[in-house]
């Protein structure tokens, strides 16, 4: 489940996203404009996502007649008075905005999930429009080979320049924006590798596939994992493989590690010599 902040109305989504899709269904509370420039295939219809036996109803008859789909938006939310705060809204307007924003997308969320959970495919995005009319969105990555394909999509969804900024930035150096900025309503940490950088072998993480061990975010920084490997010492490595992943046979791994180092390039190598030690010690 993905979630960003859109300053797209929903009729301005529904235009966006049907002169790029096959086949669009959309949803409104009331708005039939954007109906009459998208004829069949699309299909627009009025619902209220606040009842869950509706949305299951529309849900089920969207998958008979189109198929399971390939992306479903969740855009609905309702815009109060912007110069209130959550808690200086009423408890009427309060309950209308979580019926919409919460639990009508949880109510689209369930009704489409079970059919692409059980093919396997399809995407779910999660778009807060109220939060985007006056918010603006940074986005850093310390990726330079992943950080371009990031930018590409996100201005193909719709964001300029006005809405959002990309940098090639350490979290650590997160720091760095607060100058230039009056500080964040909030930051989201999503740490660590993902699949972008796993799937590709020539970046050095996965054991599936031969690639060079490298094991850098940023290939232009630093000194590769292979190269690390042979100016480590025996204790460096055993410390290493204890202090960073918990590894019970750091030990026996280290010394393995340590008597092959010159013969280490590829991350299938450095694969085979750990399951070599442990072989050779492991019981």
């Amino acid at each position: 489940m993905g979630e960003l902040q859109s300053r797209i109305r929903p009729d301005q989504l529904a235009h966006r996203l049907g002169e790029d899709c096959r086949r669009l269904c959309s949803v409104s509370v009331r708005d039939r404009r954007t109906w009459s420039a998208f004829p069949q295939p699309h299909r627009f219809d009025v619902l209220d996502i606040t009842s869950s036996e509706d949305v299951k109803t529309w849900a089920r008859s969207v998958i008979e007649t189109n198929g399971v789909p390939d992306l479903v938006i969740n855009n609905a939310s309702i815009c109060n008075d912007a110069s209130k705060r959550s808690w200086e809204l009423s408890d009427e307007e309060f309950a209308m905005v979580m019926a919409a924003n919460i639990n009508g997308t949880a109510n689209v969320c369930r009704a489409f999930l079970p059919a692409m959970v059980e093919l396997g495919q399809g995407t779910v995005i999660g778009l807060s429009s109220r939060a985007g009319l006056k918010g603006f969105l940074y986005g850093i990555d310390v990726d330079p080979i992943e950080l371009p394909n990031t930018i590409m999509r996100i201005k193909n969804a719709g964001y300029d320049a006005t809405q959002f900024n990309a940098r090639q930035l350490n979290f650590a150096g997160i720091l760095k924006l607060f100058v230039e900025t009056d500080g964040f309503d909030f930051i989201l940490a999503d740490l660590g590798v993902s699949s972008m950088q796993i799937d590709n072998p020539e970046r050095g993480f996965t054991f599936k596939f031969e690639g060079p061990l490298d094991l850098r975010l940023n290939p232009t920084r630093g000194i590769s994992a292979a190269q690390l490997l042979k100016k480590s010492s025996m204790k460096m490595l055993t410390e290493m493989l204890d202090e960073n992943s918990d590894e019970p046979y750091a030990i026996e791994i280290a010394e393995t590690l340590f008597r092959n180092r010159e013969n280490i390039e590829t991350t299938t190598q450095l694969s085979d010599f750990i399951k070599i030690s442990l072989s050779e010690k492991v019981p």
